[in-house]
């Protein structure tokens, strides 16, 4: 879109040093240059609408993460007291158990019970190659 070279033009400021004395451009340029305006104003309007559609779907989605963060937290939280609920429901049940003398009459006649002995394997492997136990294994531990 070029213009007259007037200061005055009404289709496009001069480039460098331009004239006095008014807009020279005939009808048919003003109209030319005229729908090429109203092209780019609409171009550059569709552009913005897409921008403001693509800014708006962009909000929800920030504020669906957001109450969905929220809700994580929420139910962490809810987790996490539980979880203490339960420990300290425990630790209560054993303190009970453990001085309860039925709990030491059932420890005692289940002895080396794997399912309730507190001691390691280790000790226990020792003790059957200290008695020359080897077991299916005796291949394996030498």
């Amino acid at each position: 879109m070029n213009g007259c070279g007037d200061h005055s033009c009404v289709l496009a400021p001069p480039r460098g040093m331009g004239t006095n004395g008014g807009c020279r451009c005939d009808e048919r340029a003003l109209r030319r240059g005229a729908m090429q305006l109203r092209a780019r104003v609409a171009d550059l309007e569709r552009t913005a609408q897409a921008a403001e559609h693509e800014r708006d779907e962009l909000r929800e989605k920030y504020a669906l993460v957001t109450r969905i963060r929220a809700l994580q937290e929420s139910q962490i939280d809810d987790l996490e007291a539980r979880v203490r609920e339960l420990e300290a429901a425990l630790r209560e049940i054993v303190a009970i158990d453990s001085a309860s003398p039925e709990h030491r009459i059932a420890m005692r006649a289940l002895g080396d019970s794997p399912a309730v002995s507190t001691r390691s394997h280790e000790p226990k492997i020792e003790r059957r190659l200290d008695r020359g136990d080897t077991g299916a294994r005796r291949g394996a531990l030498r």
